[in-house]
């Protein structure tokens, strides 16, 4: 029997694309477990991400409330590249309820080459955009500037692009190779620096390893199942930054976003025309 909040999680869990967010100091580990999507039938094989030293305590509870669940957890030590391809297929050739990772070994499970560059093609696009935006509002120095450090910056994504797609890759330790459609990230606010492209002082980011390796895996699930494709947890999903609603939104709703009105779609544009961020 489920209580009223636990319904109202389940309820919020079964949408599309949810951020659970939870009061600081709550135990979300436990009231994310509640929401099982395979239960509901929503998903196949989901995977929860959690800091690396949860691991224990979120499989613990997991099986307190699903005793007949069939869990599969790891951590980076139980992924090192020699025995990487054994995990890869015991993931893929079994019907888990669902997978148990901590950070450090979501990251240690590469995308395929063909993806990345997908991926990366994808943001160049999206660079090029801005700069086609800039070149059309241009009339002064500072827009001069602006189209120019953004032609740099799509120039220097190409070069970190080639030298990614020019390193051997193994399609059989690979995260698609898994059969994961679904994730659902603890401490969501953790990855919240996705590289952004911008000239409001103080919105721009140089993207971190950990974001984008998520934001890329987010994409290919999304290219491959459709909208629903991940949860997030946390308790602090914008702080005070225009730039985190912006990024949260590339996260959990891009076509949204995209469908808005033009003012809203780029944060370059957003600050052309509405001043300074906070």
């Amino acid at each position: 029997m489920l209580w009223g909040g636990q319904r109202q999680l389940v309820g919020e869990c079964s949408r599309p694309n949810p951020v659970v967010a939870f009061q600081p100091n709550a135990e979300p580990p436990n009231q994310i477990v509640q929401c099982n999507l395979p239960i509901l039938g929503l998903v196949q094989k989901p995977v929860l991400v959690v800091p690396d030293h949860m691991l224990e305590q979120v499989t613990r509870e997991w099986l307190q409330l699903y005793p007949q669940a069939k869990l599969l957890a790891a951590s980076s030590d139980d992924l090192p590249r020699e025995r990487r391809r054994a995990f890869v297929a015991r993931a893929a050739t079994n019907d888990w309820d669902a997978i148990v990772f901590t950070r450090g070994a979501f990251l240690a499970l590469p995308v395929t080459n063909q993806t990345m560059a997908t991926y990366m093609d994808s943001e160049l696009t999206l660079v090029r955009e801005q700069i086609q935006a800039s070149r059309e509002r241009a009339g002064s120095n500072a827009d001069e500037r602006s189209i120019k450090k953004l032609e740099k910056d799509v120039m220097r994504r190409e070069e970190t692009m080639k030298g990614l797609l020019d390193k051997p890759s193994d399609p059989g330790l690979s995260f698609e190779a898994t059969g994961i459609d679904y994730l659902i990230i603890d401490e969501l606010h953790d990855h919240k620096n996705l590289n952004v492209v911008s000239n409001i002082p103080g919105a721009a980011i140089t993207g971190s390893k950990r974001a984008t390796d998520l934001h890329m895996k987010v994409e290919y699930l999304r290219g491959r199942h459709g909208e629903r494709v991940m949860t997030g947890a946390t308790a602090t999903p914008i702080a005070n930054s225009i730039t985190e609603m912006y990024v949260m939104q590339r996260y959990l709703d891009p076509e949204g976003m995209s469908s808005a009105r033009p003012l809203f779609r780029r944060i370059p544009g957003l600050a052309s025309r509405r001043g300074r961020a906070p």
